[in-house]
């Protein structure tokens, strides 16, 4: 009676200061509007994947601090062989426009390129291209250097390379949108059909992607929802008051995100949609709830009676939903991921404000409602249909029990199966839409054979045996070995320039600077000993590098390039030389090793602070295990469906596992609160009855919020972001097969093992 005076209590008062609330309910949608009308940010820069103290990412800043960033706009300009002499000063005053932009490191094209020549015991470095300089003589320097060449025109000789080297990323960090639309701006100035791209580049299209698409899947969303609250709502007028409780929630939290300046990631971007249908779960739940007490009520002598009936009957089970999919997606917050933590943070946020302005808006809307308003019988549906659906499962539970069992469990034990052969892998390209960006990436890996790189860094150890000329010597066959590798598109190093002095020069051969002191001598002045685009040694002149030119592929694939260089590097050195693989590529790879910490970690977590919460809730640890059960299938049926289609774990279902388990839970604890509810018709009645009338209560509610679920992730799949659409397809299957175990696998394992577990 306690319970029920206080909700009481509450309700009239919310009703009594509704004119007050309504008013501060307007003024803060007002205030979050111009907070998102300013502008949402969004962040997919390398850090929001890692955490600042984590040592790959400490040794890729360093690397950038030593060598000079590998974060460079790669732009294939139309330009033929014919056309360089008189572009060459084009491409100069472009040069010169690039270097003025602040945030730009260095520049370099064919404009810029040098080569070596010998002079006594030093090298001269020359002109690459030279305009005055005979056609056979430049066409036979071009195929001597013809690694060098390669980087810098195209093997048709129609396209020229030009590089923009960027700061390091720590620095531009704050200005990168702006820096990269400055150099793209620039270079179409200069030639308009230029293919641009890059990391740099493509992080921008990512990001542009996320934004436009954050925008649509918000309305597309908001207009499935209305269009499922008109068919499914037992009370068509109710759909007004729903889509208001539903849009305000996700309305505030994007407000309170721009507000503070939060920047939105390609994870976080999601919440819109998701948090739009998760508030929809509630306001279902609360509306039916109602409407069966306006069945059950007719002659009340108040909404307020009916509205207070209505929390009483759904706030407990919506509490517990709400509380485990809070739980599924904070666990996300203990992921190593800084991009997971921030989607975890706020979705939780958003869930709870759900939840609250759920019962709120229905509340301060229905009151200005009569009776009679609520129960007109040419407004309300019959519930025939989900009445059928209700004695259908109860028929199939009560004469295929066995066969309900046996069938589910089959399906757990081949679905766990196939969940182990699952492939853990991001790929780049699945993260970017079809777009100008995409096919201007196509282009230049097509031309140049690679879009990023490798920097390879080989040092002689501390008393090594082996001499300086036997270390060149092997580097020169490393570098051909590496040049087999059908994943590399190109490979620049010392021994690119070794050799063409070798076989132009004999009399002055580079072979003949045997001494490490000859040789460094030789190199102290050449512009390719300073941070640059392409480097041969480091700065100290203590390390000579190799830079390798790859197209964009697949974390597992680049941690099977890294294996399979350290393979041969070691069978060519042995333990003379050491290497060190640096650049981008490097921390991108590893984030295998953080998706698979982060879905071991969360799911670990979620799951135990859900069996607690059943524990609790049942006060029995065994039929909390026992309720459990039926919420495995989803994930593991997530998984078996990602095997067979060949879809990977990756950056963006890191967090899937989490989230299903917390949205699985819902239909599992309305259908067990309407099963264990303590009213006095139920208490004393056996256990098949209570649960019959457990299936008939839940199961249009249940329906209902499932199919909105769907209809929000059936948006996202639309998404033309490969990720994004798998995360969206993968979600909404696993709802439907949640829906499915809780109305079919959970009863029959109720009605056959509930009584071995007394309390």
């Amino acid at each position: 009676m306690r319970k029920r005076f206080d909700i009481e209590a509450i309700v009239n008062r919310l009703i009594r200061f509704r004119y007050p609330l309504i008013a501060l309910i307007t003024v803060a949608t007002l205030f979050s509007a111009w907070a998102i009308s300013r502008g949402l940010q969004i962040d997919n820069s390398l850090a929001i994947w890692f955490l600042e103290d984590d040592e790959t990412y400490r040794e890729y800043q360093q690397f950038q601090r030593d060598y000079g960033s590998d974060e460079i706009v790669i732009a294939a300009l139309p330009i033929s062989y014919q056309q360089l002499p008189e572009q060459i000063d084009v491409l100069n005053a472009l040069t010169q426009d690039l270097e003025r932009l602040t945030g730009v490191q260095s520049v370099f094209s064919i404009a810029q390129a040098r080569y070596p020549i010998p002079v006594g015991a030093g090298l001269r470095w020359v002109p690459f291209y030279d305009a005055q300089r005979q056609d056979a003589q430049q066409r036979r320097l071009f195929t001597e250097l013809e690694d060098y060449r390669a980087q810098l025109l195209s093997k048709d000789l129609d396209y020229a390379f030009l590089y923009t080297q960027l700061s390091s990323s720590d620095q531009i960090e704050a200005e990168r949108s702006t820096l990269i639309a400055a150099i793209e701006q620039t270079i179409k100035r200069y030639y308009e059909g230029a293919h641009i791209t890059g990391p740099p580049v493509l992080n921008e299209a990512y990001n542009k992607a996320l934004q436009k698409e954050a925008g649509i899947f918000g309305l597309l969303t908001l207009l499935v929802i209305s269009i499922v609250l008109i068919i499914l709502l037992p009370n068509r007028r109710f759909a007004f008051i729903a889509a208001l409780a539903v849009v305000l929630p996700t309305l505030f939290l994007f407000g309170l995100i721009a507000a503070f300046g939060v920047k939105l990631n390609m994870i976080s971007a999601l919440i819109p949609t998701l948090l739009l249908v998760y508030a929809l779960s509630d306001v279902v739940h609360i509306l039916n709830a109602l409407n069966q007490e306006v069945g059950r009520m007719p002659n009340a002598p108040s909404v307020s009676v009916l509205l207070t009936r209505a929390i009483q009957r759904s706030i407990v089970p919506c509490a517990l939903t709400t509380a485990t999919t809070i739980v599924g997606y904070f666990a996300l917050y203990f992921s190593a991921l800084p991009a997971l933590k921030s989607m975890g943070l706020w979705a939780s946020m958003g869930i709870l404000v759900a939840f609250v302005m759920a019962y709120l808006v229905i509340v301060l809307g229905i009151s200005f409602w009569s009776v009679d308003a609520l129960k007109s019988p040419d407004k309300r549906r019959s519930g025939l249909r989900e009445s059928r659906v209700s004695d259908w499962i109860i028929t199939l539970v009560k004469l295929r029990g066995k066969e309900v069992l046996g069938v589910s469990l089959v399906f757990l034990v081949l679905a766990a199966v196939f969940a182990l052969k699952v492939k853990v892998t991001t790929d780049s390209l699945s993260l970017l839409p079809d777009s100008p960006a995409k096919k201007a990436l196509y282009k230049v890996e097509n031309l140049l054979g690679s879009s990023s790189r490798l920097q390879l860094n080989l040092t002689l150890h501390d008393g090594a045996t082996i001499s300086y000329q036997e270390f060149l010597e092997d580097l020169s066959d490393f570098h051909l070995q590496l040049s087999t590798y059908p994943e590399l598109g190109n490979v620049f190093s010392i021994h690119s320039v070794r050799s063409f002095l070798e076989k132009r020069y004999t009399t002055a051969s580079f072979a003949q600077m045997a001494s490490e002191k000859t040789l460094k001598n030789a190199l102290k002045n050449s512009s390719s000993s300073d941070k640059s685009v392409f480097n041969l040694v480091s700065p100290d002149l203590n390390t000579f590098v190799i830079t390798v030119g790859f197209s964009q592929m697949p974390t597992h694939e680049l941690s099977a390039l890294f294996a399979k260089i350290e393979r041969d590097f070691n069978a060519q050195f042995g333990e003379e030389v050491a290497l060190e693989i640096d650049g981008f590529a490097t921390v991108f790879a590893t984030l295998n090793a953080f998706v698979v910490s982060s879905q071991l970690t969360t799911f670990g977590l979620a799951f135990l602070v859900i069996l607690l919460l059943l524990t609790w809730y049942l006060k029995n640890f065994r039929r909390a295990l026992l309720v459990l059960l039926p919420n495995l299938m989803p994930l593991f049926g997530l998984f078996a469906l990602m095997y067979v289609f060949d879809i990977s774990l990756g950056v963006t279902t890191a967090m899937i596992t989490p989230i299903i388990l917390g949205i699985a839970m819902d239909d599992t604890l309305h259908l067990l609160y309407h099963f264990l509810r303590p009213d006095a018709s139920m208490s004393t009645q056996p256990l098949q009855p209570r649960l019959e009338g457990a299936i008939r209560y839940a199961t249009p509610a249940l329906l209902t919020s499932t199919i909105s679920l769907m209809a929000g992730f059936f948006i996202i799949a639309l998404s033309n972001t490969p990720a994004v659409s798998e995360f969206g397809l993968l979600c909404l299957v696993a709802i439907a097969i949640a829906l499915i175990a809780d109305l079919t696998f959970l009863p029959a394992l109720i009605r056959r093992f509930w009584g071995y577990f007394p309390r």
